[in-house]
C-alpha cells in the first residue's frame, strides 16, 4: 500500500488520497480497488509487463462501441519509487467473478454478444501471444500430455471420462484449417468475467489479447455456463460454420484439460464443467492426487 500511494503522489496526486480496498492477486499481477471507482493494476513479474502495455496501447481503441464493461486504462504510470514497470489506473467493476457467481441466461447471452462484438479483423500490427494463439495442432503434445494425466485422474471410474471420444472430437477438430485473422480475449476463463445478479458486468485481464482464431473464445462458453445456458450464448453470438464449432469444441478440450490439471480446484471444476457440457465425461470431477 505504501508503494501505490507513493506512485500515485508522485505521478497522479489527485489520486493519491483515494482509500486502498480490496486486493485481487493474480499470476502475472495486482489489481488493488482505489475508492469507488477506480483500480490500481500493476505487474507482479517482469513477465508480465508487456500485457499492462498492450492493455494502455489497444483496449482504448478495441473497447470503442463495446456493449460490456473492459478495464480500459484511465491513467498510466511509469516506475518510480523503486518499483520497476509501467502500470494503470482502471476503472472497478462491482460485481464478482464467474467462478463465485454463474451467469444466467440473459448473462449468457450478453456473453455471447460480447465475443461476437471483440471477434472484428486483427490490426495489422495486432500482438501475438504465441503460447496460446496457436493452432491446436501446435498445442498437441501439451494436450496429449494432460489427456494421460486424466486418464490417471479417472482411473478410480469415480469421474467417468470417455477417453476415446474426446481423443476423436479433439483430432477432427486439430486436422482443420487454422484462423488467426481475429482479435480474441485469448485468456477468456471464469475468473475474468465479472458477475453481479447473474449479469455480464466486465471482461477482464486483455493482457493477452491477440490476433487469432475466435473459436479461441467461443469454445469457453462450454467451460464457463451452465449447460442450459450454452445455446443461448451461441444464439447471441450469432450464425457459425460447422468447421468453426468443431473448432471451438477442441479449443474448449484443450483449455478443460489444461484447467483440471491446475491446483485451484475452481478451475478443476470449471474444466470438468466443460468436458460434461460437451458430453464427453459425467460424474464428479476428479480429484487430484
Amino acid at each position: 500500500d505504501e508503494l501505490v500511494h507513493a506512485l500515485l503522489s508522485d505521478q497522479h496526486p489527485d489520486l493519491a488520497d483515494l482509500p486502498l480496498g480490496a486486493r485481487f492477486e493474480g499470476w502475472d499481477n495486482v489489481t488493488i480497488r482505489l475508492g469507488d471507482e477506480r483500480a490500481v493494476r500493476m505487474p507482479r513479474i517482469a513477465a508480465a509487463a508487456p500485457f499492462i502495455e498492450r492493455e494502455v496501447r489497444w483496449l482504448p481503441t478495441l473497447s470503442l462501441g463495446w456493449s460490456f464493461g473492459s478495464p480500459v486504462p484511465e491513467r498510466t504510470g511509469k516506475p518510480g519509487e523503486g518499483y520497476p514497470w509501467s502500470w494503470s489506473v482502471v476503472p472497478w467493476f462491482d460485481g464478482v467473478d464467474a467462478s463465485a457467481e454463474s451467469l444466467n441466461g440473459d448473462g449468457a447471452e450478453a456473453l455471447g454478444r460480447a465475443l461476437r462484438e471483440l471477434h472484428i479483423p486483427a490490426h495489422a500490427d495486432a500482438p501475438d501471444t504465441p503460447w496460446r494463439t496457436r493452432p491446436l495442432r501446435d498445442r498437441e503434445g501439451e494436450t496429449e500430455e494432460r489427456f494421460v494425466k486424466l486418464a490417471e485422474m479417472c482411473a478410480d471410474g469415480a469421474s467417468i471420462w470417455d477417453e476415446a471420444a474426446t481423443r476423436a472430437l479433439w483430432e477432427r477438430a486439430a486436422s482443420l484449417p487454422w484462423t488467426g485473422d481475429t482479435w480474441v480475449h485469448a485468456d477468456l476463463h471464469l475468473k475474468n468475467v465479472v458477475v453481479k445478479d447473474g449479469q455480464l458486468v466486465a471482461i477482464i485481464d486483455w493482457g493477452e489479447a491477440a490476433a487469432g482464431d475466435p473459436a479461441q473464445d467461443v469454445g469457453q462458453l462450454w467451460v464457463i455456463l451452465d449447460a442450459e445456458h450454452v445455446q443461448r450464448a451461441f444464439d447471441a453470438y450469432g450464425p457459425i460454420d460447422g468447421e468453426f464449432l468443431l473448432r471451438a469444441k477442441g479449443e474448449a478440450i484443450t483449455n478443460a484439460v489444461r484447467m483440471i490439471e491446475t491446483p485451484q480446484d475452481v478451475f478443476v471444476a470449471a474444466g470438468w464443467k466443460g468436458l460434461v457440457n460437451l458430453g464427453l465425461a459425467e460424474g464428479p470431477a476428479p480429484v487430484r492426487a
